[in-house]
């Protein structure tokens, strides 16, 4: 029995007591955002969740984090009461609607960016020698819950839950007549399953981006391209030319015929070049239900060759005009289906306005929750609300909510984010982050931390990345998160692992240091459950800022460099590429959950996105 629920048992908190089902939702995992979870009783679930986690240190910092939250609301509504009178936010409407139009107009008008999301992948992986679970309700992991079949999701069981709490939900919500069973989790056989669904995927985007086993993005464009302008040519011959055309380095798919110079592509992607741009000119000579026509046909064989070639392991897929919309549809018909979104706003405002503000990646609880504070529930009610937003959110928040209500991501161009990673321009930080079972031992804290400096150096080298800055992230037992930061001197920066591990572990010891000399901490110890990494500063960043050749090192210049895409992590949630960590940090902190206790080198190099906390090696599966 975990020792929080025994202590729990033994004697109920009064706080716990007096906490009602609509705090709630606020302070666990959500349990109505998954696919298979429609139609819960979510009010009960949250409550059964939190009655039973008892008051452990997760939700006593929860606690505390809901409370600044709420303290939050009460400056908002105080700041906007105030400011009503000298400046009302519907003056702000003529320059939100311009700067939204303009994003819309940007956005390309051919739907080619697909994301694939296998059905509940590890649970999937076991149901192959194991059919007899299909209706009980299973799951993957026993003292962290990695994943559920959708029977077990009916009672709100998930992903990154604890697995006696798990089993409390099964067996109160089913009046004792279920139980929860637990598969041990077999990594290896999901890591072979998920390199065969890569190649398949491989076949219909060769440049297509995988940061986890079971989630894939791609750039369905030259495909589908090729599959408009020479239909008689079979799967195998559009693949091997896509492939040929990648080792050229020059992935596209021309045309003989002229364009039409007044194409409204060419307002759809900016700073391109002319065979960067021959894919979305080729689509740009069909309509637009033929190409969604024709997009559908491939998704729909192309989930089918993962079928076969798994044994019968199934996925769900979303088409959209970009990454953020098409994550979002690839959730609306799972399992095994799919959602394609047309690319014109119209299509764009029907499927996305009903949708609730949190299916939208980047809005987490404090965000839904401060939304929920000004009645805004949906997304369409976002939109309606837009110099609402615009007054209450800081800048680059309310930018991110702003272009979320009309279906517009920060990077809406595929190519154009791709132009920028080969440039590498664009991307402003890269990190590394581990959660393991708490530990004390300082030896054993270190040879961590080393074992991630290794890992980021890697990614570095790989990307040619040199850092100026770096920074240590430490979160302690008691889910509280510590860090520091150290630029170097002008004309440094690291890269090498020895450097890199260097500077990580005097950060370390002065994080811990500070810790253990203060008051209230001196009698604790130093236990750790996440470590992590980040370099950022750039060398390409200090040379735009006119830094002289003579304060590089000489070596760092004769460094050849790659020649590999930079690959940005997360891009399911690229709606908040554009904010900044410190920023997101606050508006996003609700998302720190309890995740499973496993070895996380998950790849956090995109610009400016807040490491997520306590993330397992791989994402949910869903």
């Amino acid at each position: 029995m975990n020792p929080y629920k025994r202590k729990r048992l033994k004697e109920e908190s009064p706080a716990m007591e007096e906490t009602t089902t609509a705090d709630a939702s606020a302070l666990v995992i959500a349990a109505a955002d998954k696919a298979g979870m429609d139609g819960i009783d979510r009010r009960r679930i949250d409550a059964i969740i939190l009655r039973e986690s008892g008051n452990s240190l997760y939700i006593q910092q929860q606690k505390r984090r809901d409370e600044k939250v709420n303290e939050r609301i009460v400056a908002m509504k105080k700041k906007l009461q105030n400011q009503m009178t000298l400046h009302p936010p519907h003056e702000s409407l003529p320059s939100i609607d311009r700067m939204l139009i303009e994003c819309i107009q940007k956005r390309p008008n051919r739907s080619t960016c697909v994301v694939v999301d296998m059905d509940m992948f590890y649970m999937a992986c076991e149901l192959l020698t194991r059919p007899e679970l299909h209706d009980k309700p299973a799951c993957v992991g026993g003292g962290m819950i990695l994943t559920s079949n959708y029977p077990a999701r009916k009672y709100g069981v998930r992903s990154a839950m604890a697995g006696w709490i798990g089993d409390a939900l099964v067996r109160e919500l089913s009046n004792g007549t279920e139980e929860l069973i637990h598969v041990p989790s077999d990594h290896p056989k999901y890591a072979q399953q998920s390199q065969v669904v890569r190649s398949v995927l491989a076949e219909y985007d060769p440049q297509l981006r995988a940061y986890s086993l079971d989630e894939a993005f791609l750039n369905l464009g030259p495909y589908l391209a090729c599959h408009l302008l020479h239909p008689e040519w079979p799967h195998e011959q559009i693949s091997k030319t896509l492939m040929e055309d990648e080792e050229d380095g020059d992935v596209k798919a021309s045309s003989e015929g002229e364009y039409d110079d007044n194409s409204p592509d060419d307002v759809s992607i900016q700073n391109e070049s002319e065979d960067k741009l021959s894919y979305l000119e080729t689509l740009g000579q069909f309509s637009n239900h033929t190409c969604l026509e024709a997009a559908g046909t491939i998704l729909t064989d192309m989930r089918q060759k993962v079928f076969e070639r798994t044994g019968g392991l199934t996925c769900s897929a979303g088409l959209a005009p970009n990454f953020m919309l098409a994550k979002i549809a690839s959730d609306q018909n799972k399992p095994n289906g799919q959602c394609l979104v047309a690319s014109d706003q119209g299509s764009v405002r029907e499927f996305l306005h009903p949708m609730a503000t949190r299916k939208v990646s980047g809005i987490g609880r404090v965000t839904e929750k401060i939304l929920k504070a000004f009645d805004i529930h949906t997304v369409e009610q976002m939109y309606e609300q837009r110099a609402l937003i615009q007054h209450i959110f800081t800048p680059v928040q309310a930018n991110f909510l702003l272009r979320a209500s009309v279906g517009c991501s920060s990077s809406d161009s595929f190519l154009e984010e791709e132009q920028e990673e080969s440039k590498g321009v664009g991307q402003k930080g890269i990190s590394r982050e581990r959660t393991f079972r708490p530990g004390d031992s300082w030896n054993e804290i270190n040879a961590r931390l080393e074992d991630i400096g290794r890992l980021l150096s890697n990614d570095m080298q790989r990307k040619n990345f040199w850092a100026h800055t770096i920074t240590v992230k430490v979160k302690l037992h008691t889910f509280d998160v510590l860090s520091r930061a150290r630029t170097l001197p002008r004309g440094v920066f690291v890269q090498l692992p020895e450097d890199l591990v260097r500077h990580a572990t005097e950060l370390l010891a002065e994080v811990r240091h500070e810790f253990m000399s203060s008051p209230e901490h001196r009698s604790k110890p130093f236990s750790v459950r996440l470590l992590g990494i980040r370099c950022n500063n750039f060398r390409h960043e200090q040379e735009t800022e006119s830094v002289g050749c003579d304060q590089l090192n000489l070596d760092q210049f004769l460094l050849p460099r790659s020649t590999s895409p930079v690959l940005r992590a997360a891009a399911a949630q690229e709606g908040i590429n554009a904010c900044s960590e410190s920023k997101m940090e606050e508006m996003l902190h609700d998302d720190l959950t309890v995740k499973a206790e496993e070895t996380n080198d998950h790849d956090d190099a995109t610009q400016n996105v807040v490491p997520q906390d306590d993330l397992t090696t791989t994402k949910d599966s869903h």
